[in-house]
């Protein structure tokens, strides 16, 4: 019987439906891959029972036939899950793909070998290479590398805004593309979501925007609804602004 027994269910995350909203409505107007789960709350005589699904199994499956229980079991009532990943999807990775030689050369940045350009940020500095640098760290950052500003000429660039951790993830970026961020290891490092953004959206770094909003997201849930709808104002994000109208939409289900 293709049970998932192991699926974590938290109510709190779940919008009730009745089940003619169900099948009249989320059927045709929700795309599976946007269910997370399903929970059934059905009574097989005098016994009810709560059972998972995960949301891919719905529209597969006949829950009387699969799932063996008989034509006597009712669906009292249904949990949707809408899952957040899926209204803010995560951007691929192979859309920033960088060089071998970038990994090399970010290990290298550790030691400070062969780095000649100082980053200098609230209570600290990082070093790195300015060709790295202005390959990749967006038109922002390229211009002070190469023209006459103050930045060119020291080698030296300066983020009084950001803070030093906030600084070594957008640098992880620069080298590593998303290959080189992972929610664990910002959450180990202790990266403000918010900062990161907005260092981000300074620089037009497209792919770390997304990433951020997506990383937000999976961690923000509706009662947050508006301080993610403030930072989409703030930033003009679309993805954070949909997140937004898609719990406005489903707060009266």
């Amino acid at each position: 019987m293709p049970l998932t027994e192991h699926l974590e269910v938290d109510h709190n995350r779940y919008t009730q439906l009745h089940p003619f909203l169900l099948d009249h409505y989320a059927y045709h107007n929700l795309f599976f891959p946007c269910i997370h789960s399903v929970i059934a709350s059905l009574k097989i005589g005098m016994i009810e029972q709560e059972i998972p699904f995960p949301g891919s199994m719905l529209g597969q499956y006949t829950f009387t036939q699969e799932y063996g229980f008989s034509s006597e079991s009712t669906m009292k009532v249904f949990y949707i899950g809408i899952s957040q990943f899926a209204v803010i999807p995560k951007p691929d990775s192979s859309e920033t793909p960088r060089h071998l030689t970038n990994q090399l050369l970010h290990t290298d940045t550790k030691n400070h070998f062969l780095c000649d350009t100082t980053l200098k940020f609230r209570e600290g500095t990082l070093s790195v290479h300015a060709c790295i640098l202005a390959h990749y760290g967006g038109n922002g950052i390229r211009a002070m590398l190469t023209n006459s500003m103050q930045e060119s000429l020291k080698k030296e660039i300066f983020f009084p805004k950001f803070s030093v951790t906030t600084g070594s993830a957008f640098v992880d970026f620069i080298y590593l593309g998303l290959e080189g961020l992972t929610e664990t290891s910002l959450q180990e490092a202790q990266v403000n979501l918010c900062e990161l953004l907005d260092m981000a959206c300074m620089y037009e770094m497209k792919p770390l925007i997304q990433f951020c909003a997506y990383l937000i997201g999976q961690n923000a849930s509706p009662e947050d609804k508006i301080w993610v709808e403030q930072l989409a104002e703030l930033y003009g994000n679309e993805d954070l602004l949909r997140l937004h109208e898609h719990w406005q939409t489903t707060s009266h289900l």
